[in-house]
């Protein structure tokens, strides 16, 4: 029998933790060695975080082929806010936002110096050339009845893609009598529900599963996405976390990016073999609905999962996370991250072309 010293184990112990901390903190690092099918790359987000897609989809539109918007602000609406509050008095406030003072203004909430934007941006380098949106396909979803976002300026983001897409038919618009939800067959409040869809995590029960309609369109051109029944159930041993502050480096830290240390990831159970090629899918969530106040229950109650695991998409979930800049915990689609905020140099859009990088 071998009797160790009280040395011998201090020192065995100091091995032992500093391994088990190494082992977490890999475990959490995102993998690089999934098998992407990189040339059919979608995104999605809901509201703030579905009006953030759109800058990132049209920054890289190179690296993206389609796109799925829900309950969301047009690109660029308001041109540049300094916070919130100014954001919602220049694009509409059928809630009734408080807007401190600030007043309305019709010019900065024009689709039109939008589009005037991203030719001064695609010729000066700061996005990728438009003529990359040409064959890309776009997925249009909105309340009629939204409190946060009028009818009208969610649907205008059709008229910042159209003029660049080759015919009409690489666009689908469902329009629906409902709130600002993201849409699912069963989940969540009801979707005519007057009250703030914030006390079940932005989800609607509109009976129609906006995730699985949305993705069939995007991807669906040679093989038919698998819908999922009614009893499928979600496989939550799939969805991972990852460590996003590893991409923050020469950037800033949580406070001045806006971003969480964590993001998430569901990989389906043949994608986690590298064997399998496997679609790949971002989805941004909306204001208020970060880790800290919802814990992961938008993501696993939004339908996405379900669709993800019966046709090989991996899901990536990045996350915001509340500051003082941005007290709602929204991706940034208004300006608190600097005046760039919508361009490559953007902090998040910085941030999400690394994670981009890393994956595909």
């Amino acid at each position: 029998m071998i009797t160790l010293g009280k040395q011998a184990l201090f020192y065995i112990t100091i091995v032992i933790s500093f391994l088990l901390i190494v082992g977490l903190t890999e475990g959490k690092k995102l993998r690089n060695d999934y098998k992407i099918k990189s040339n059919q790359v979608t995104l999605s987000g809901l509201s703030g975080g579905g009006s953030f897609a759109q800058m990132l989809h049209l920054d890289y539109s190179s690296r993206f082929t389609g796109i799925g918007i829900f309950a969301a602000f047009f690109y660029r609406c308001g041109n540049y806010s300094q916070n919130i509050n100014e954001f919602y008095a220049k694009c509409g406030n059928p809630g009734g936002y408080p807007t401190n003072g600030y007043e309305a203004n019709a010019t900065l909430s024009s689709p039109s110096l939008a589009i005037n934007n991203l030719k001064e941006y695609a010729e000066s380098g700061l996005i990728d050339p438009l003529k990359n949106l040409k064959n890309q396909k776009v997925f249009m979803w909105q309340g009629t009845i939204d409190v946060y976002i009028t009818p009208n300026n969610g649907l205008s983001a059709l008229d910042i893609y159209e003029p660049y897409l080759a015919n009409k038919d690489q666009i689908y618009t469902k329009i629906q009598y409902a709130n600002h939800h993201l849409p699912t067959l069963k989940t969540g409040l009801e979707c005519i529900n007057q009250s703030s869809p914030y006390v079940d995590y932005f989800i609607g029960k509109c009976q129609y599963n906006g995730p699985y309609n949305m993705l069939n369109f995007l991807l669906g051109k040679n093989k038919k996405i698998v819908s999922p029944s009614s009893k499928e159930k979600v496989i939550k041993k799939n969805l991972f976390e990852f460590d996003q502050s590893e991409f923050f480096t020469g950037i800033g830290n949580t406070s001045t990016i806006g971003l969480a240390e964590v993001g998430f990831i569901y990989v389906p159970t043949k994608c986690q073999s590298s064997k399998t090629q496997c679609y790949l899918h971002f989805y941004f969530h909306g204001c208020f609905l970060t880790q800290g106040e919802v814990g992961t229950n938008h993501i696993i109650e939004s339908g996405f999962l379900q669709v993800a695991e019966l046709n090989n998409i991996i899901v990536v979930f990045p996350m915001a996370n509340i500051t003082t800049a941005n007290p709602e915990g929204c991706f940034d689609f208004f300006g608190y991250t600097g005046t760039d905020y919508a361009m490559k140099t953007g902090k998040q859009i910085t941030v999400l072309r690394k994670i981009m990088k890393r994956l595909f």
